[in-house]
């Protein structure tokens, strides 16, 4: 349990605040804050008030209630003599007076909160405030509501400026949790927090608190993250009770068959209930309908929590039987299986399996397991156990289940058992089963999957020439369609992977293979250097996890922006989101796919100079494969990731042994687009000319593949302008870190030949690339030339640069001319130019997206 108190900081609403201070501070002089219950309202008035006391303003304030809304002026009685008169014009007027004396010269501040809860007198003092001249007024509105038509009219007759706060997004909600809490959020935690409240700031904060008094809100390694379900706290439940007030005995009998299957379909509901219940409901803002849907939600996913443990078990099982019956036969099949089991009935044994096979593509690996089990024994029954068991890593359990049953295998048989035995790294027995099977053409994909798994990569493509995007495959063997595409990139073949795997991403395809697809697909961009696209195709998978809260998508999603942003050389920030999605790869990753996202995070790790944080994640790698089969995929991770730590580490020596035994190993293997990297990456530590033999015996496929050949051969035989080539190269495809190192070789190259103009261009166009793009240098970098020019001295060294004169640099910038005159002396010093001809060649053209060749 964690006993802390949490300042929620007025983040993710600067533009309200903004706003309502330019109101308040302008015409018309008053603002109006509305919105919805609970998304923080109040918070931003009370800060802002806050914030104008502390500027010497005087601050009144006041507060709508529902108990107080029958008494006259109940509001404002802090501000009226005992025993006055009664009269309201009089109050009215006395009020007014009151409240407007200015203090100090600084206009007063009424500050009103809830102004829809006032009654008609105090709804008429706050629109003379407002209409008045000299004070400030600040007010706060529930939008779902109506107000009083003198409150109304403010906005209307443009006495008030009308400031909406809508609930927070989830980008919001992540901004506002990591300031909160002192260190990120992971993104599963996020999402789950934002489909509970709705964005809600008040059920957020609720959540929250309670998460960290119950120790389910946790930190670890930087990143907070829960863990566990997520329970109403009694004064959530209480802020709901009151929303329900005055509702009918069939109207929570509606909103308790909702919150046991939301979104329900409006056909559905019309089964089981009347529609005009439905309406009414969603009138009073307990359901919600997207726009052009025809489904039903509670406002928000909490409030179902609170119907389901404030409603009675007898009534719970009466409202689980009759939806139950109501569904459609192709409805939700975990969600009819969850209610017949609610309602005391057994579900038959095709909705169990149905069921089982729901929660597996949801990622729900145990309770698919379960729900399997409970059918009776049977092919289809050994078949969708033998799903999950796979995804469970238990691969020899799930091929004795295929194998008992008797009789012929069919297609999907056959693709379980291939699927099976190669994910439990026995390609060999996979292939020996369908040497057994009677020859025919359908077994061609199946074959090219074992193949595949067996790094036997052009045997592979070779059995799937007649077919090379397999288009005739069905969704149960979409497996064979990544391990094919696996074997294309192994070895080299990028635009024929690619072009196979974005064949299959599509919506028919399983969610598992999917994910898988979409992986793919980011890691086969980024090898051909279009690095946009592949954050692109990061952010749907990450938006696709958080639509339907599948943490295996999300983590994976994480992962591989953060490996996206260590290719762009933003080490900082790789480590950073990798961190993040161990956090939720620790109890969600599928498969093996910790083991990457611990490689991946020592590489960043390491590149960031913490070499002991890199090998702590590598030795947990190691433990983490150790459990499993040896899957050859992971041990060439692991040893490139060895190597590459090694190497920030200084130990040279050990990194070029480690990464040249997997060099020979890959090469002879077939797997050419892995050995480039490791080439590329033993020549940058310091042996060119061994990885320009390894070069020799690879063939290049790709033109990205070969800037990287080109980078390493020219290592072994520096030539100062071909690698102010590739840096050009490099910066075209967004991948600055390796530019920036390029730059860095040409500048030294430069200076050895003496073109001393041309070094220092080098130098300065490498500092920019770093500076721009958050690029962390890495130790081997030979930064023959440091040219160090201040922030001040960059700005206007540009501005000499593009051809401005001291005069207008002196009025663009609000400096002297004399300034500038200093700065630029110190600018040509610094660089070893004279004039702004020099200058210009040596700065370049200032990179908005990408450097310019240096």
């Amino acid at each position: 349990m964690i006993d802390r108190v949490i300042h929620w900081p007025l983040r993710a609403r600067e533009r309200e605040y903004d706003a309502v201070l330019g109101a308040l501070t302008g015409p018309p002089g008053a603002a109006i804050v509305t919105g919805p219950a609970g998304c923080g309202r109040t918070h931003l008035l009370r800060q802002i008030a806050d914030d104008l006391g502390a500027r010497g303003h005087s601050v009144a304030r006041v507060f709508g209630s529902q108990a107080a809304a029958s008494i006259p002026f109940a509001p404002f009685a802090a501000y009226l003599p005992a025993g006055g008169d009664a009269d309201p014009t009089r109050l009215l007027l006395l009020l007014a007076e009151r409240l407007t004396r200015p203090v100090g010269g600084r206009p007063p501040v009424v500050v009103v909160d809830d102004v829809h809860l006032l009654d008609e007198g105090s709804a008429a003092l706050v629109h003379h405030l407002a209409a008045a001249d000299g004070p400030w007024l600040l007010g706060s509105a529930r939008s779902d509501t109506v107000v009083a038509a003198t409150v109304n009219r403010l906005w209307r007759d443009r006495h008030a400026r009308r400031v909406p706060v809508e609930p927070f997004t989830a980008e919001q909600l992540a901004t506002v949790l990591g300031a909160a809490l002192g260190a990120p959020v992971d993104a599963y935690t996020v999402s789950r927090l934002h489909r509970l409240t709705g964005g809600s700031a008040l059920l957020c904060r609720e959540l929250v608190e309670a998460g960290l008094a119950s120790g389910q809100l946790n930190e670890r390694a930087g990143v907070w993250q829960w863990t566990g379900a997520w329970r109403a706290t009694a004064s959530i439940a209480e802020i709901f009770s009151e929303r329900l007030a005055g509702c009918t005995a069939e109207e929570r009998d509606v909103l308790a068959m909702i919150a046991l299957g939301e979104p329900l379909a409006f056909d559905v509901l019309a089964r089981a209930t009347r529609l005009e219940v439905v309406e009414a409901l969603a009138d009073r803002g307990h359901l919600v309908t997207p726009p052009g849907s025809r489904l039903v939600t509670l406002s928000t996913p909490l409030y179902a929590e609170v119907l389901r443990t404030t409603t009675s078990a007898a009534t719970m099982r009466r409202v689980s039987r009759q939806l139950a019956e109501c569904l459609d036969a192709d409805g939700d099949p975990l969600l009819r299986v969850k209610l017949l089991d609610d309602a005391g009935d057994r579900p038959a044994d095709a909705d169990l399996l149905a069921a089982a096979v729901a929660a597996l593509e949801r990622g729900r690996w145990d309770d698919a397991e379960d729900l399997a089990r409970r059918a009776a024994p049977d092919p289809e029954r050994s078949r969708v156990l033998a799903r999950v068991l796979t995804r469970k890593g238990r691969h020899e359990d799930a091929a004795a289940e295929l194998l008992t049953p008797t009789g012929t295998p069919d297609e999907v048989d056959v693709a379980a058992v291939v699927a099976t035995y190669c994910r439990g790294m026995r390609s060999d027995l996979a292939l020996s089963y369908l040497d057994g099977l009677p020859a025919q053409p359908s077994l061609a994909v199946h074959r090219a999957y074992a193949l595949s798994s067996a790094a036997r990569y052009e045997e592979a493509i070779g059995v799937c020439a007649d077919d090379p995007l397999l288009r005739t495959v069905q969704p149960h063997q979409m497996w064979a369609v990544h391990m094919l595409a696996a074997a294309n990139y192994q070895t080299g073949r990028l635009d024929t992977a690619y072009a196979l795997l974005a064949e299959h991403d599509t919506d028919e395809v399983p969610t598992e293979a999917r994910v898988a697809m979409r992986f793919g697909r980011c890691g086969t961009l980024a090898a051909m250097g279009r690095l946009d696209e592949a954050d692109e195709v990061a952010a749907d998978l990450l938006a696709l996890g958080s639509e339907v809260l599948r943490p295996d998508m999300m983590c994976i999603a994480t992962s591989t922006r953060a490996a996206l942003a260590a290719e762009r050389g933003r080490w900082e920030t790789a480590a950073e989101e990798q961190r993040a999605a161990i956090a939720v790869g620790r109890l969600h990753a599928p498969g093996t796919s910790l083991h990457g996202m611990l490689c991946r995070l020592a590489l960043a790790e390491a590149a960031a100079g913490r070499t002991s944080a890199a090998f702590n994640a590598l030795a947990e790698a190691e433990a983490y494969r150790s459990e499993r089969p040896a899957y050859w995929v992971l041990v060439d991770e692991e040893e490139r990731s060895h190597g590459f730590v090694l190497a920030c580490a200084g130990r040279t020596t050990e990194a070029v042994a480690r990464l040249g035994a997997l060099a020979e190993r890959t090469i002879e293997q077939g797997a050419y687009q892995l050995a480039v990297e490791v080439a590329l990456l033993v020549a940058r530590i310091g042996q060119p000319t061994r990885a320009a033999r390894w070069l020799d015996r690879v063939p290049i496929r790709h033109a990205y593949t070969g800037v990287h050949a080109d980078f390493a051969r020219t290592l072994a035989a520096p030539e100062p302008d071909a690698f102010r080539a590739l840096a050009d190269a490099y910066a075209d495809r967004g991948a600055y870190g390796l530019a920036a190192e390029a730059a860095d070789h040409a500048a030294q190259g430069f200076a050895r030949a003496g073109r001393n103009r041309a070094a220092t261009a080098a130098a300065v166009w490498r500092t920019r690339v770093q500076d721009e793009h958050e690029v962390t240098p890495l130790p081997w970098w030979p930064s023959a030339i440091r040219v160090e020019l201040t922030a001040r001295e960059r700005e206007i060294a540009a501005l000499a640069a593009a051809g401005l004169s001291n005069q207008e640099i002196s009025d663009r910038l609000t400096v002297s001319a004399r300034t500038v005159e200093n700065h630029l002396y110190r600018v040509y010093a610094k660089l070893g130019v004279r004039g702004r001809a020099e200058l210009a060649e040596a700065l370049g053209a200032t990179p908005s997206r990408r450097p310019v060749r240096p």
